[in-house]
């Protein structure tokens, strides 16, 4: 039944996003939602950030219904109301929302009539025959935006930022060498993994124009280099045109835009990309459930780049102790 309604949602936001690409056919000015979405769906609750197939279908809703990317179950958004003195002792610090009213009390409740979204959990049990842990499946629970909440303020925040161009491409160039990355500048190709000889290439950076540009990039780049057999082994097919070459595109799609997200940086997308278009939306005409298993192998790359770079800093730490 969980499964019957995350292939349910699946279909539902596959459907929107195939509409989506064939919008962009028509109008090639046109942006992919992925990369106007902000991929920060998080829960001011618990602090968490929502990860895998959680965070891109959560962050597409978002996009698609003009929202913020702040999520919670209806009880959580209740324990953000602020209760009075009187309330508190009142009700023997069980306060009671329905009897709060008249106490002076700053309740936050979700809108009478809302719609809930569906957010999913990983459930495991054992395997009869191995006696391992195994996944079973996924349980589906409510969530709400905060744009369908009363008494809650979205928080305000800015970015400044002081560095030249120049200094953000390098910061970027040292972000991708402290995760290990073997990365070569070049006067004019344009910007590629080499899975074979395993290291990644960038145009020079007078090449470019905007830093967050670069930083995008790049980080396509990386999510395609953890592809690699000897970190996270996906199918890294080189012939393009593939199903295979493609769905490792949207991966990496993906990936740069939960990153920037993760970075606060602008994503952009790269024009050379046109040329997938048919090929998503034949993939994702075919097979619904590519969204989800593109964004968890995204997810899993993002992880992995940021653990490798704390591990390395770690180590760096250690040596200057």
């Amino acid at each position: 039944m969980q499964n019957d309604k995350l292939d349910t949602l699946n279909a539902v936001i596959t459907q929107r996003m195939i509409e989506s690409l064939k919008e962009w056919r028509e109008d090639l000015q046109w942006t992919p939602p992925w990369v106007r979405a902000d991929f920060s769906a998080f829960n001011p609750v618990s602090g968490a950030t929502y990860s895998g197939g959680n965070r891109f279908m959560l962050s597409m809703i978002a996009l698609m219904e003009d929202w913020s990317n702040e999520w919670a179950t209806y009880r959580q958004w209740q324990t953000l109301s602020r209760h009075s003195a009187q309330c508190v002792e009142l009700h023997d610090d069980k306060p009671i929302q329905s009897a709060c009213r008249d106490l002076g009390c700053s309740l936050v409740n979700v809108e009478k009539g809302s719609k809930s979204s569906l957010a999913f959990r990983p459930f495991y049990g054992k395997d009869k025959e191995t006696g391992e842990d195994k996944l079973f499946g996924f349980r589906a629970y409510n969530v709400f935006n905060a744009s369908q909440v009363t008494g809650y303020s979205l928080p305000v925040v800015t970015v400044t930022r002081t560095d030249s161009d120049l200094e953000q491409m390098t910061e970027a160039d040292e972000y991708a060498r402290s995760a290990g990355a073997k990365l070569v500048h070049s006067p004019y190709h344009g910007a590629s993994y080499h899975p074979t000889k395993d290291y990644v290439t960038m145009p020079d950076h007078d090449r470019w124009t905007e830093p967050d540009r670069y930083w995008s990039t790049l980080t396509h780049e990386l999510v395609h280099w953890t592809g690699n057999s000897a970190r996270l082994n996906r199918t890294m097919s080189t012939d393009f045109g593939s199903d295979e070459y493609a769905f490792e595109e949207l991966v990496a799609e993906l990936g740069a835009s939960f990153q920037m997200s993760n970075l606060g940086r602008a994503n952009t997308f790269r024009d050379d990309h046109l040329a997938y278009l048919q090929h998503w939306l034949r993939i994702l005409t075919a097979d619904s459930t590519l969204l989800w298993k593109a964004a968890n192998h995204a997810e899993r790359a993002v992880k992995h780049i940021n653990a490798q770079i704390e591990e390395r800093n770690d180590i760096q730490q250690e040596i200057h102790v």
